[in-house]
């Protein structure tokens, strides 16, 4: 009698307890639904300055065509992967800005495939053609510094940084507030001497005064007077000689207004007469503010591995997946 009381006992146990088993189990076997869904694909919309036409597309493939444009497949793998993070940067905050206030000469797009107005782009097409025989090398280099950082940003204050890179300083970079205005506490002057052994930092062209004269008359607002000795009269240059303003006969243009009209590398130069006529000398290559590229690959080529590029070139930013 005992025997069987105590098995009724056991059966009503086991039966209050079962559908509690049965409850918790699929709870502990299956992932919620935030677990299981995939992660949206970030992407970018494009706008193809040849055809005048936007295209949208993943955002890591975008990533590869605009390192394969901006930078040389021969620089150090480390180079690449600072370069990359620059680039998925670069996009996003153009991105941000776009969803901010349209641009509506991008006709919906994030940003142009011109390097002198956003950054560079390189279809597939194009890298083919750009590369010849060492596509398939120089595809798998720069498609490897991508995936190695895949979806690392540049932030500060939680938001993508304007990543502005150039291809070589005049020994110090310049800050964004130097050279476009905007005192971006990310992009400060820092000085970069690796940059004086780069056979691109100096250069020097000749001009006849009849040219020189021609070049500087294409500026608004600037006549040169008869007397040569008057062209140039006042100069004002950062402690770097980054040029800020200049004086042509009687008006003052900025130093990227006059280094677009000579067609200069950047608007660190100094003038000089000669015998025949002027003399510009510039240093660097590039408008200078941000991460120097020579810089970079000299760096990766020392050790520096591409965090400690960035962080050298952009000042508190942290790095990050997005």
């Amino acid at each position: 009698m005992k025997f069987y009381a105590l098995i009724c006992i056991l059966t009503a146990i086991s039966l209050i307890l079962t559908p509690a088993i049965v409850l918790l189990r699929p709870n502990e076997a299956q992932p919620t639904a935030a677990q299981t869904a995939p992660e949206e694909e970030k992407t970018v919309t494009v706008f193809l300055s040849a055809n005048e036409s936007t295209v949208t597309m993943p955002l890591e493939e975008y990533v590869v065509g605009a390192v394969a444009a901006e930078m040389p497949a021969s620089s150090h793998p480390q180079a690449l992967m600072a370069q990359a993070v620059a680039c998925r940067t670069f996009a996003l905050y153009r991105q941000r800005m776009e969803k901010a206030a349209p641009t509506s000469s991008l006709r919906g797009a994030d940003l142009s495939d011109q390097p002198q107005r956003h950054q560079g782009y390189l279809s597939e097409d194009a890298r083919r053609e750009k590369w010849g025989e060492d596509f398939k090398e120089n595809e798998a280099k720069v498609r490897d510094a991508v995936r190695q950082t895949n979806n690392e940003i540049m932030t500060y204050n939680g938001e993508p940084i304007f990543a502005a890179f150039f291809a070589v300083s005049s020994g110090q970079t310049e800050s964004a507030e130097t050279v476009f205005g905007d005192d971006l506490p990310y992009l400060k002057s820092v000085v970069c001497d690796e940059d004086l052994l780069s056979p691109d930092c100096t250069r020097a062209v000749v001009y006849t005064a009849e040219e020189f004269r021609a070049s500087a008359q294409t500026i608004d607002g600037v006549t040169l007077p008869d007397d040569e000795e008057d062209w140039i009269s006042e100069t004002d240059a950062s402690d770097s000689g980054f040029v800020r303003q200049i004086t042509l006969g009687e008006t003052q243009v900025t130093g990227m207004r006059f280094r677009d009209a000579f067609s200069l590398r950047s608007a660190v130069f100094t003038v000089s007469r000669t015998e025949s006529g002027f003399r510009i000398t510039t240093k660097g290559f590039g408008h200078l503010v941000g991460m120097s590229q020579y810089a970079a690959d000299t760096m990766a080529r020392s050790g520096a591995d591409h965090k400690q590029i960035l962080r050298r070139f952009y000042t508190d930013v942290k790095i990050t997946d997005e």
